[in-house]
């Protein structure tokens, strides 16, 4: 009440202070609480919060921020990153996604924070005048210029065009580009008229028999198919030559359910098929994804009523956690595997510390982001009983639609590394299933 008397517009803090967001709604301010993980950034913006501040942001890298906001629906957070921003990063930051970034002492000058009449006090002004001032001077001046040039983009973008979604492909991402297939996608979809929700012995049996296979597999194989469906099933049964036993099509994909749809009819049935990226408002989804074939759904965060709408309908339903606390609570909660995301914050060494803590040992563990061919066995050693690869291990190619310079040029780098990068992880997993008797 104070801060907004004396003219504040906007409140932050390092944590989510109770009652934080709502005074700050009653004073007119706007508020900006901390999160750390996906799943705790999401649930700020479910409450409406519409900047979360990203503390402390020394912890991760840009990249990790860009690779998190990369998963589709999370475009939609609007992030601020502090702690462990300067100067010399803010750039990479802002290209990361980042709406906003805070800077203190190596922005404003470390003077401020003294007391007058020491000598600290002396060098700090003395060091503010030589080269900070300029410093911050230059950072401002990058503001202001990204500032125009974002001004600028959106004038040039063309009005945006009314676009009708049915509830059966809301969740799809839509092309620009036709498919070489003329027969509407409503036409292609299986009735869930006769999906229905399964006793819980038996949804439970299915679940675990998902579980199982998942195991044996050692990886998943992620196709965030933003390009064209045909290129993405064709790469399925690609991978599943090599050896891949798992498969992920995220809804994010253009036309999932179609992807999703073919992969269960063209592969063999020991392979298990999913469902990727599944959000708060895609969850009534899942009966679909049980009609099309999925035995299995995940999410970067853990929506509201997912892993009790999976059960109903058998999939084995895998919500993301962060900290031993955030998975800890999924698996009281019934969470048979939980999916460390984003996991290239942390390392193997870091997980098989948490699980060294006997009670810990109990969860299943799924890394994904930052998980990549070089560092797959680090994972499993840790105590991984499978990881989530995307790009890194399906190609790049299955993310753009071919007739493009980008399209050629990933599909290259397919054929001359990535394929043979591929074989050798899936060798590697069938290996391990092997020895372990999986």
């Amino acid at each position: 009440k104070l801060a907004a008397s004396l003219g504040a517009s906007f409140a932050l803090s390092p944590i989510d202070p109770v009652g934080f967001v709502e005074e700050c709604k009653r004073r007119g301010l706007v508020a900006i609480p901390s999160a750390f993980s996906s799943n705790e950034c999401w649930d700020l913006q479910r409450r409406g919060v519409p900047l979360i501040k990203l503390f402390h942001a020394s912890t991760i890298s840009p990249a990790i921020l860009k690779s998190m906001l990369d998963v589709g629906p999370l475009a939609s957070l609007n992030i601020l990153p502090s702690g462990g921003v300067s100067p010399e990063n803010v750039e990479a930051w802002w290209s990361a996604g980042a709406a906003v970034v805070g800077m203190g002492s190596n922005l404003v000058g470390k003077d401020i924070a003294i007391s007058p009449g020491s000598e600290q006090l002396e060098a700090a002004v003395s060091q503010w005048k030589a080269t900070q001032r300029h410093i911050a001077k230059n950072v401002f001046d990058k503001a202001a210029k990204r500032a125009e040039s974002l001004e600028l983009k959106q004038q040039q973008q063309p009005p945006s065009s009314t676009l009708t979604t049915s509830s059966t492909t809301s969740t799809s991402a839509t092309s620009t580009k036709s498919s070489t297939s003329t027969t509407p996608l409503s036409a292609m979809l299986p009735s869930t008229s006769n999906v229905s929700k399964l006793p819980k012995a038996e949804a439970r049996a299915k679940i675990q028999d998902t579980l199982k296979s998942l195991r044996r597999a050692g990886v998943l194989a992620i196709l965030r198919a933003k390009g064209s469906p045909e290129v993405a099933i064709a790469r399925a049964e690609e991978l599943v030559s090599m050896g891949c036993r798992a498969i992920e099509v995220t809804m994010d994909s253009t036309d999932w359910p179609q992807v999703l749809g073919e992969m269960r009819r063209r592969l063999p049935t020991d392979v298990v098929v999913g469902l990727g990226t599944v959000m708060d408002d895609t969850v009534c989804d899942l009966r679909l994804a049980a009609a099309l074939g999925a035995s299995f759904a995940l999410s970067p965060i853990d929506p509201t009523g997912f892993l009790e709408e999976c059960e109903r309908y058998g999939l084995l339903g895998i919500p993301s956690g962060f900290s031993s606390v955030e998975c800890w609570n999924l698996h009281l909660r019934g969470a048979a595997i939980i999916k460390l995301f984003h996991a290239s914050t942390i390392s193997p060494a870091i997980l098989s510390a948490t699980l060294d803590v006997s009670p810990l040992a109990a969860m299943n563990i799924l890394p994904s982001g930052g998980v990549d061919p070089g560092n797959v066995e680090a994972w499993w050693t840790a105590g991984a009983p499978v990881v989530g690869m995307g790009s890194n291990l399906v190609g790049k190619d299955i993310a753009v639609f071919p007739e493009s310079a980008e399209f050629e040029a990933a599909s290259l780098q397919w054929k001359t590394s990535g394929r043979a990068i591929a074989q050798s992880v899936f060798q590697r997993a069938n290996a391990r299933a092997a020895r372990l008797g999986l």
